[in-house]
């Protein structure tokens, strides 16, 4: 988000929790939306002005992935980069074939694993990685940190990151257990 911020995109944060929405703001998103709203999607291209966006992210997988496809603007993307939301992607055939029937929008569907990518192209992935620390030492971009725990709090840990209930990285410390 940040860096497509920095970037000069127009960043439409989607968020479940008003939490989570502060803090895409916090970082760089120009709007929010809830996607645990029905039809946010629709908030999304009311936003765009009817257009839609010409990217999405989608980390969350499962129903979230239909609402997307309905705020991509014409040769939008998406691109599913995981399924925090613990629903794998599941893909109507009618929705495919409504990138084949549909000539106007020519949009595409992309698939990403960052671990396969440092797998298969670690050139690449190497490059992209050094860019991004070079945004970070420039302050560009930041990350977000969230709880410190000690290390034996790591199932406390899981819970929060599981039950959604933190935003940002959550730091595990061996060391605070030895004292």
């Amino acid at each position: 988000m940040q860096l497509a911020a920095h970037l000069g995109a127009t960043v439409i944060g989607a968020a479940s929790t008003p939490a989570r929405r502060e803090a895409a703001l916090k970082y760089g998103a120009d709007h929010v939306v809830d996607y645990t709203e029905p039809g946010w999607g629709h908030r999304v291209r009311e936003l765009t002005g009817g257009r839609g966006v010409d990217l999405v992210l989608d980390t969350v997988g499962g129903p979230v992935f239909t609402h997307a496809l309905s705020a991509l603007a014409p040769f939008g993307r998406i691109v599913v980069a995981g399924m925090a939301g613990g629903v794998p992607l599941a893909l109507d055939p009618a929705t495919v074939l409504s990138f084949f029937y549909t000539p106007a929008l020519n949009q595409s569907l992309r698939v990403f694993n960052l671990g396969l990518y440092f797998g298969l192209k670690p050139e690449a992935a190497l490059s992209a990685l050094q860019t991004l620390i070079g945004h970070v030492a420039a302050g560009t971009v930041t990350m977000p940190l969230g709880p410190r725990m000690p290390l034996s709090a790591a199932a406390e840990a899981h819970r929060l990151l599981e039950g959604r209930d933190t935003t940002g990285k959550i730091i595990l410390r061996p060391w605070d257990d030895a004292r």
